[in-house]
């Protein structure tokens, strides 16, 4: 399970918490708290033991066989990266220079595709 109930005891309502983990965004945290009968604005801190568990035993069955989340989304990332460079394809080459490769201005505001090494 790539979640933990210690990540989701915080003052944030739980849509924002469940969109904090990387592969969760707003459509897909809202689906998981109205599936899971738990209102969207509810703080983490109200949550009991077993709404927690409910929540993560819910992601478990129905999400991890059709998204991914959070160490197995970086590593799909990673790999894709890795397979357009050795295909070298125009985005593999744009990639390994650290470059923006999907068609951003490179005179400014190429700062992220910079920062992204692997």
């Amino acid at each position: 399970m790539p979640f933990k109930k210690e990540t989701i005891r915080t003052s944030k309502s739980i849509v924002f918490i469940l969109m904090s983990f990387k592969g969760i965004g707003f459509r897909l945290a809202n689906l998981v708290c109205f599936s899971c009968g738990i209102l969207p604005k509810t703080p983490g801190k109200k949550l009991t033991n077993l709404q927690l568990t409910n929540i993560l035993n819910w992601i478990e069955v129905h999400l991890s066989n059709k998204y991914l989340f959070e160490n197995r989304l970086t590593i799909e990332e990673v790999r894709r990266r890795k397979l357009h460079i050795k295909i070298k394809s125009y985005k593999g080459f744009r990639y390994s220079f650290s470059l923006p490769a999907n068609g951003q201005r490179t005179k400014t505001n190429a700062k992220t595709a910079k920062r992204m090494q692997f």
